[in-house]
């Protein structure tokens, strides 16, 4: 029997959608303490539907800060290169072990087991994902929206919440409620997929991911945590839409005719085969009001970048840390605007890339095919060239240069003559030139090793941080450490840790052994200066989704405070008395 209930409900952010994309946003939020409900109007997906399989390095670090790397990388199977063959040779062979970050290469995970890991950890933390239950409307009022949620039993939930994100898929339901336009286009013919059993004439390295071009058609291989294969076939662009497993399986086996080169005798035993067709899509904007849009409910492509999923779980990542400043009153309109401001230049270049990616790898033309395979295999040769790709292919080559909120504060010429007059520290030009090629703001922050925390132990840099949810403030002394100057950046340290501990994680990083003292970090091989540019005296601040805010050098404290009273608005004054 249908009744009705109403709820004002106190929860600050509401979810639609318990996919990767919600499951990372909900996961975030609850790192960052802020109380959010999560709702699917589906059943949880069964672990035989691996869908999206890829999950690369950025979405890796991901999992370090939620604490749920070491159950992705125990299901997973790990791929440390890719391959492309053509003409019945190897064209190109991407090295991701070769990759500068802390997980060079990608796991192969079903979408199923990153869904589980997800749901287990938020049950961990208290959080239950509420399903089947269906958002069927929503207005926005003031500072508030109002959501109708539709329960199993019929059910009707009227809620409150100061933010909703749709996390809800291709098909967005939340996208349909705000008006929302899906602009794009819809690709010519379509895909077939297979997770099976493979009988095999040659034996390929299981660690890699194959993908052989012919002008009739794309295959991808890859081996999958079960042991099956992942086996992914274009269709041709005629080809009727069909629903039967048997008639797709013999579609797929018709497609590997065209490529004896891949060894495959027989398929059989598939745990899962589907066809799909694909567009690419994206809006016009990523936020509207006090509803937000991620994942493939704002964005759609083809699968061959192997990007969707990592892009969506981004948005999450980049989402969560300024929904849960703005909940505690900090920063203005503009922090939240940088949502679409950071993320919508990027999923509009995956996209475009993507496109471009898919037209290349499915030339139709036998004398335009041959071209690219030479093309393809002169530029392997080539490091800069191949260091691009494998950059691109591992979704390495994003960052935030673009966005308002970062920034840096280097000297002027009249500040430098100033401090030289003054006898205060001044960078020389060597300096100057180490420091521009640290990481600029925007950029993803460096890990390092070998760094001495206060209990002797050596950590890596990114574990030090840990799930800590708050920024990090990490001030350098450079490698020529003076008594006096050193006292000063301890002063900064120790004021910024007073004033504004409650957001920022801070640390001064020596590069001579110190006496263990509060809030440094040693050194000890100078990995960490030499990634950050900081032979001579500088301070970063890094987001809590791990890019860099703000830098300068040198280190000083005015241009700092004044970054982030441009970031949270004066009222961090006000929050933090």
């Amino acid at each position: 029997m249908t009744y009705f209930h109403t709820a004002q409900s106190s929860m600050p952010v509401l979810v639609v959608g318990a996919g990767p994309v919600g499951l990372t946003l909900a996961a975030e939020l609850t790192r960052h303490c802020v109380p959010c409900r999560i709702i699917d109007k589906a059943a949880p997906r069964p672990i035989v539907e691996s869908r999206a399989v890829g999950v690369h390095t950025r979405t890796l670090e991901t999992f370090e800060r939620l604490g749920v790397l070491q159950t992705a990388l125990e299901q997973g199977r790990i791929a440390r290169g890719a391959s492309f063959y053509g003409d019945g040779q190897q064209l190109v062979h991407l090295r991701l072990d070769e990759l500068d970050v802390p997980y060079p290469f990608s796991l192969l995970l079903e979408q199923g087991k990153t869904e589980r890991l997800l749901v287990e950890h938020l049950a961990s933390q208290g959080l239950t994902v509420e399903r089947p239950v269906e958002l069927i409307a929503l207005t926005q009022e003031g500072d508030r929206v109002h959501a109708t949620l539709r329960h199993e039993d019929g059910r009707i939930e009227e809620v409150t919440t100061a933010y909703l994100v749709g996390c809800d898929g291709a098909h967005s339901i939340v996208r349909h409620l705000i008006g929302v336009s899906f602009p794009g286009h819809p690709h010519v013919g379509q895909y077939a997929l297979a997770d099976v059993d493979v009988e095999w004439d040659r034996i390929w390295p299981d660690d890699q991911i194959h993908t052989f071009l012919r002008p009739e058609g794309l295959l991808i291989l890859g081996r999958l945590p079960s042991g099956v294969w992942r086996i992914v076939v274009t269709l041709p662009d005629d080809q009727a839409r069909i629903e039967d497993k048997q008639a797709i399986l013999a579609l797929i086996k018709h497609q590997l005719t065209y490529h004896p080169d891949a060894g495959i005798r027989e398929l059989h035993t598939p745990l899962w085969i589907s066809t799909f067709h694909i567009s690419s899509r994206v809006v016009e904007h990523m936020r509207y009001g006090r509803v937000f849009l991620a994942g493939d409910a704002a964005h759609i492509h083809s699968p061959e970048s192997g990007q969707g999923m990592n892009a969506g779980m981004q948005d999450a990542t980049n989402l969560a840390w300024k929904l849960a400043l703005h909940v505690r009153g900090l920063g203005g309109e503009a922090l939240l605007d940088s949502y679409h401001a950071e993320r919508h230049p990027i999923v509009v270049e995956i996209v475009r890339t993507t496109e471009l990616v898919e037209r290349l790898l499915e030339l139709k033309q036998p004398l335009a095919a041959k071209v690219r395979n030479a093309t393809l295999s002169l530029a392997w040769h080539v490091d800069a060239i191949e260091r691009q790709m494998r950059n691109a292919f591992a979704a390495n080559t994003y960052n935030y240069r673009h966005s308002p909120l970062v920034g840096e504060h280097t000297q002027s010429l009249f500040e430098w003559w100033y401090a030289i007059a003054n006898t205060e520290p001044y960078p020389s030009a060597g300096d100057r030139f180490d420091f521009s090629h640290g990481p600029t703001a925007g950029d993803r922050a460096p890990d390092a090793r070998n760094i001495v925390t206060q209990d002797g132990q050596l950590h890596r840099l990114f574990e030090i941080w840990g799930n800590e949810a708050r920024h990090h403030l990490l001030v350098f002394a450079g490698l020529k450490e003076q008594p006096q100057r050193l006292e000063e950046l301890r002063q900064i340290v120790a004021f910024m840790q007073s004033r504004y501990g409650t957001l920022i994680q801070c640390h001064l990083v020596l590069s001579q052994q110190g006496n263990n003292e509060q809030f440094s970090l040693w050194d000890s091989t100078g990995e960490l200066s030499r990634r950050y540019g900081a032979q001579f005296e500088c301070l970063y601040l890094v987001r809590p989704d791990g890019y860099v805010g703000f830098r300068s050098q040198p280190a000083q404290l005015q241009p700092l405070e004044a970054f982030l009273v441009g970031l949270l608005g004066k009222s961090v004054e006000l929050t933090l008395n």
